[in-house]
């Protein structure tokens, strides 16, 4: 099974999100907007990974859940890969940031000390959700549609499986794991 771990939004967070992608999609009908259900932030992403390795990522996410509420404010919008032709427009974050850099780094720490994940990624961890991906244009938006003031926190973190169909991904909880209020 695919797997992968992420935060999910909370329904004041998830609110501001949806509002902006209403006024985006009239904006840009041609991208592929993500649904509702595949908002996240991705903290790690674990690939094909046998189910019975599950017992053992539950344990290594479950610390994370006491690192306490994230606070969050998506600021900007910023298409991914940059420096290239885009294929991702995600919402980038200010405050709360560096927190979820924090938890994706200590994640990451985590499976490797259990031999789940290998210790070699030098990737900058840059936390988003990715709201479209490129659809039958070149995914463009234009600098006054960048700006976003969006806040709400992150209320849980989630081991995910992701099921690929031509429609699209569709991703099923394995377990959750809610984040403890400060």
């Amino acid at each position: 099974m695919r797997v992968f771990i992420a935060l999910r939004p909370d329904r004041e967070l998830l609110n501001g999100i949806l509002k902006k992608m209403e006024l985006l999609k009239e904006k840009y009908p041609d991208f592929r907007w993500v649904s509702k259900e595949n908002l996240h932030v991705t903290l790690a992403f674990l690939g094909e990974t046998d189910s019975g390795f599950l017992p053992a990522i539950e344990e290594t996410v479950k610390p994370l859940a006491h690192s306490g509420a994230i606070l969050a404010s998506g600021d900007r919008l910023f298409t991914l890969p940059r420096g290239r032709a885009a294929n991702v427009a995600a919402l980038g974050f200010g405050k709360g940031g560096d927190l979820i850099a924090d938890l994706a780094e200590k994640l990451m720490k985590n499976l490797a000390d259990h031999g789940i994940l290998s210790n070699g990624s030098e990737k900058k961890f840059t936390p988003h959700i990715t709201l479209a991906r490129r659809g039958r244009t070149d995914l463009y938006i234009e600098k006054d549609d960048l700006l976003m003031d969006i806040t709400g926190n992150m209320e849980s973190v989630v081991i995910f499986e992701s099921r690929l169909f031509s429609s699209g991904a569709v991703y099923s909880e394995l377990a959750v794991f809610p984040l403890a209020a400060n």
